[in-house]
C-alpha cells in the first residue's frame, strides 16, 4: 500500500513531462517567403520568426539576423542580458489588414514593437511596453502585451526588440481584434477564479494557524501568498489591477515572490513532515534550501546581481526533487497525513519542476508549461484539504480541549471562502453575459459591413473584393476534380462617347442597365462583378462544353447590345469579350484574369462586339 502512491506519482510526472516535451507540428508556408496573413482569426508566428542577439544600446538590429527557431513550443532564448531582436516576414495578398499583436509573456521587462515595413530595416516604432513600463503607456489596457498594427499589402517584415532580466520567452500571435477579445474573456475568468481561490484558502490557513497556534499553517499561508504575488506579476494580473502605476513591482515581485515561495515551501515541508526533529539528508537539504532562498537568492535579486534569475529556477527544481523525495520517504515511514500530503504537494512540485525546466529552456513553452504553477498550486490547495483532515485527527488526539474551537473556526472560514467564491462566480457570470451580448452585436455589425464592402456601390453587383474569393473557391474545387468554369471579361465598346455626350449621370444609368442585363443572363451559382470603369467580369460556373459556352456568350453579347432608351434617343453599346478557362493545376486567379484580359483585347482588335478565347497556357 505504501508503494502505490510513489509509483502513481512517478507515472503521472512522466506523462505530464512527456506531453510538455512533444514538439510543435511543423507548419507549411513559414520561412523567408513570409507568413501568410489572411482572414484567419489567429496566426501563430513562431515557425516564421528569425532572431539574433544585439548589443545593449543598439537601436537597429544586427546586419545578420537569420537564426530560425527550431525548438518545440514558443521561442525561449533562456537567460541573457543582451537584447533579443526578432524579425517575422509577413505576406499579405489582400488589402492592408488591421491586426493585434500579442506578446503572450507579460513578465518581459521591455518590448519595443516596430510597424511592419518593406525591406530589412524596422519601420516606425509603434510602442514600448513591458513590466518596467507604466501600464497606462500600453496601447491596449490588457494584462498581456498587446499592440495594434496594420499589415500592409504584399511582403513586409515585423521587428521586435526584447529585453528581460528573466527568461526570454516570446510567444507571438496575430489576432483579429474581435477574436482576441473573445479569447481573453475565458483567461480573465480563470485567473480571477484562481487568485480568488488562492486568496481565500491562504486566509483560511492563516486564521487556522492563529486559532491553533500552529506555525506550520502560518508558513503555508505565507507560501501561498508569495506564490500568488509572483504569479500575479508573471501573468500581468498585478500590473493591470494591483499596481498599475508601479511597474517596478512586477519586475521585483515575480522573482522575489517565486524565491520566497520556494523557501517557505521548503520550510513547510520540513515542519509538516516532522523532518526538523529527524536527522537525515532530507533535513539538511531542506534547511540548506531555505538558507539559499532567503540568505542568497532574495538578497541577490534585490541587489540585481548577475545570475540571480537563473538561481530562482535552479532552486525551484531542487525544491521539486527534494520535496518529492521527502514525501515518498514519509509515506514509507507511515508519517500521519503523509499519504494525502504527497498527493496534494506533488501537484505543486510538478508545476515547479515544469516551470523551472521551461525557464531554463529545457522544455518547450506551451499551454501546460506556461501555466504549470497556476494549475499545480490550485490542485495542491484543493487536495491539501485531505492532508489537513488527517492533520486535524492528529491534533485532536493531542489537543482534545481545543476541538470545538477548531471545528467552529474551520466551518466559518470555509463558509467565507464559499461565499466569496459564489459571489465571484456570480460576478463572472454577469460579466460573461454582458460580453456575450456585446460580441453578438459586434458580429451582426461586422456581417452588415462585410456585405456592404463586397457590393459595387453603383450597380449593386459584386465588386473586386467579392470576385476574388469566389474565383479562388471555384478554382480549388476544379483542382479537386470538380466541374470546370469560364471567366468572361467584358469591355463596353461605345460607352465613352455616350458618357462624354450625355454626362456621367447618364453614363451611370447605362452601367446600371448593363449590370442588370448581365445579371439576368446568368444562372444560379454564376457571378457578375464590376471590375472597374466600364469593365465587367462574369464567372460561368459549370460551363465546359464549347457549344454551350459559345451559345451563352452569344446570348450575353446580344443582351448587352440591345438599345438603351435615353432622353429622346437611344444608346447602343457592345461588348468585347475575353474568355478564359482553367487549364492546369498551376493556374491562379490572377493568371485567369490576365488571360481573359488578353483575349478581350484580341477580340477588340477584330472589331466591336466580338469575343475571343484565351489560349490554354497563355499568361
Amino acid at each position: 500500500m505504501s508503494f502505490r502512491l510513489p509509483a502513481f506519482a512517478a507515472l503521472l510526472g512522466a506523462l505530464a513531462l512527456g506531453l510538455s516535451l512533444l514538439p510543435a507540428p511543423a507548419r507549411a508556408g513559414a520561412g523567408e517567403a513570409g507568413l501568410r496573413v489572411d482572414g484567419r482569426e489567429r496566426i501563430e508566428l513562431r515557425e516564421a520568426l528569425r532572431w539574433c542577439r544585439g548589443q545593449p544600446f543598439d537601436a537597429r538590429p544586427p546586419a545578420v539576423c537569420a537564426q530560425g527557431w527550431h525548438g518545440p513550443g514558443e521561442l525561449n532564448a533562456g537567460y541573457d542580458a543582451r537584447p533579443l531582436w526578432i524579425a517575422v516576414p509577413l505576406a499579405n495578398p489582400g488589402p492592408p489588414r488591421r491586426r493585434w499583436l500579442e506578446i503572450g509573456y507579460p513578465s518581459l521587462d521591455r518590448v519595443t514593437v516596430f510597424a511592419p515595413a518593406v525591406g530589412a530595416e524596422p519601420g516606425e516604432r509603434l510602442a514600448t511596453l513591458g513590466d518596467l513600463e507604466p501600464f497606462d503607456a500600453r496601447p491596449l489596457p490588457h494584462r498581456s502585451l498587446v499592440v495594434p498594427l496594420t499589415v500592409p499589402t504584399g511582403e513586409s517584415r515585423l521587428w521586435l526588440r526584447v529585453e528581460s532580466a528573466g527568461t526570454l520567452t516570446v510567444p507571438l500571435t496575430l489576432w483579429q481584434p474581435a477574436a482576441f477579445l473573445r479569447h481573453g474573456q475565458a483567461l480573465y475568468a480563470l485567473l480571477a477564479a484562481y487568485f480568488g481561490l488562492v486568496g481565500g484558502l491562504a486566509l483560511f490557513y492563516f486564521l487556522l494557524g492563529l486559532g491553533l497556534r500552529d506555525g506550520d499553517f502560518l508558513v503555508y499561508a505565507l507560501h501561498a501568498l508569495s506564490l500568488a504575488l509572483g504569479l500575479a506579476a508573471q501573468s500581468g494580473f498585478g500590473s493591470e489591477f494591483l499596481w498599475p502605476s508601479q511597474p517596478w513591482l512586477s519586475n521585483l515581485l515575480l522573482p522575489v515572490g517565486m524565491q520566497a515561495a520556494t523557501g517557505l515551501g521548503a520550510w513547510f515541508v520540513l515542519r509538516f513532515l516532522g523532518l526538523h526533529r529527524r536527522p537525515g539528508l532530507h533535513r539538511v537539504a531542506l534547511r540548506a534550501l531555505v538558507f539559499a532562498c532567503f540568505g542568497l537568492g532574495i538578497p541577490a535579486l534585490l541587489l540585481g546581481l548577475p545570475g540571480a534569475w537563473p538561481f530562482v529556477s535552479v532552486t525551484a527544481l531542487l525544491f521539486a526533487l527534494i520535496g518529492l523525495s521527502a514525501g515518498i520517504a514519509a509515506v514509507r515511514r507511515g508519517v500521519p497525513a503523509a499519504w494525502p500530503f504527497l498527493l496534494a504537494f506533488f501537484m505543486l512540485l510538478l508545476g515547479a519542476l515544469l516551470t523551472g525546466l521551461r525557464n531554463l529552456g529545457l522544455v518547450p513553452t506551451n499551454g501546460l508549461t506556461a501555466n504549470a504553477l497556476q494549475i499545480g498550486s490550485a490542485l495542491e490547495l484543493l487536495l491539501l484539504a485531505v492532508a489537513l483532515a488527517a492533520r486535524f485527527v492528529a491534533l485532536r488526539r493531542a489537543h482534545a480541549e481545543g476541538q470545538a474551537q477548531l471545528l467552529a473556526l474551520q466551518q466559518r472560514a470555509l463558509a467565507d471562502a464559499e461565499a466569496a467564491e459564489a459571489a465571484l462566480e456570480a460576478r463572472v457570470a454577469e460579466r460573461t453575459a454582458e460580453l456575450a451580448a456585446a460580441n453578438e452585436r459586434l458580429r451582426e455589425r461586422e456581417a452588415q459591413l462585410k456585405a456592404m464592402a463586397q457590393r459595387d456601390a453603383l450597380t449593386g453587383v459584386a465588386n473586386r473584393l467579392a470576385l476574388r474569393p469566389a474565383l479562388e473557391a471555384l478554382l480549388a474545387d476544379w483542382r479537386r476534380g470538380g466541374p470546370g468554369f469560364a471567366v468572361l471579361l467584358l469591355d463596353l465598346d461605345g460607352f465613352k462617347p455616350v458618357n462624354d455626350r450625355h454626362g456621367h449621370a447618364v453614363g451611370d444609368r447605362v452601367l446600371v442597365e448593363i449590370a442588370a442585363r448581365l445579371s439576368g443572363a446568368v444562372r444560379s451559382g454564376d457571378v457578375v462583378a464590376r471590375h472597374g470603369g466600364d469593365e465587367f467580369v462574369l464567372v460561368l460556373a459549370g460551363t465546359v462544353e464549347p457549344a454551350e459556352l459559345e451559345a451563352r456568350v452569344q446570348e450575353i453579347a446580344r443582351r448587352v447590345e440591345a438599345p438603351i432608351p435615353l432622353e429622346g434617343e437611344v444608346a447602343v453599346v457592345r461588348a468585347s469579350i475575353g474568355i478564359a478557362q482553367p487549364a492546369h493545376s498551376a493556374d491562379t486567379v490572377d493568371a485567369l484574369l490576365r488571360r481573359a484580359d488578353l483575349a478581350m483585347y484580341a477580340a477588340k482588335a477584330g472589331g466591336s462586339g466580338r469575343w475571343s478565347h484565351a489560349p490554354a497556357l497563355a499568361g
